[in-house]
């Protein structure tokens, strides 16, 4: 099965490993070797070692569609955001 189907945690962007996905290229705000996973029940943990950066959200709201929601990506947004503060 080609990896591309799986969306934004990998095809040329990402792989997986250990458990979690794995970024290999920037593509937004995360460093390539940022590490960590999307869970199905709302929740999202990252590592990021070149910016020093760790972030973990934990809601109760499930994804309803492949897209990562709104939320998330203001989370990240913000934690990046804040290390240039």
């Amino acid at each position: 099965m080609e990896k591309d189907l799986y969306g934004d945690h990998f095809g040329r962007h990402g792989g997986y490993g250990f458990g979690m996905a794995v970024r290999t290229h920037r593509r937004d705000l995360a460093s390539p070797g940022q590490f960590g996973w999307d869970g199905g029940l709302g929740t999202t943990a990252y590592a990021d070692p070149a910016e020093d950066l760790v972030g973990i959200l934990l809601t109760q709201t499930a994804m309803d569609s492949a897209d990562t929601p709104r939320l998330h990506q203001d989370f990240w947004t913000a934690a990046y955001q804040s290390l240039d503060a």
